[in-house]
This record gives C-alpha cells, structure tokens and sequence, in this order.
C-alpha cells in the first residue's frame, strides 16, 4: 500500500515537471514566432530595396 502511495507520489511530481516543461517550451515557442515574423518583415524589406550593383544607381550617384 506505501509502495502505491509513494508511486503515485512520484507520477505526479513527474507529471507536474512535465507540465512547467511544457509551460516553458510554448514560451520559447511563441519568443521563436514573433522572432520569425520580425525576419520575414526584414526580408521582405530588403528585397524591395534598389540592387546596389544596378546601373541606374550608379549613373545617378555619379552625377
């Protein structure tokens, strides 16, 4: 019967550990989502900026 009680004991510590560890993980998970959604938003922007090497820039920054 103490056996039992004590197993159980330890199942809900475990499951108590899962949890916080679960708790952390959709934290970093939501940290990596917005971090991901910042690089899309830089990218996006990047690649709507002139091409330094293209000829227009360089014709008119040579003026």
């Amino acid at each position: 019967m103490l056996a039992r009680l004590d197993e159980k004991r330890e199942i809900a510590a475990q499951a108590e550990r899962t949890s916080e560890q679960i708790a952390q993980l959709a934290g970093w998970l939501d940290v990596l989502g917005r971090v991901a959604e910042e690089v899309r938003i830089i990218r996006k922007m990047l690649l709507e900026l002139p091409d330094p090497q293209s000829p227009q820039l360089r014709t008119s920054s040579a003026v």
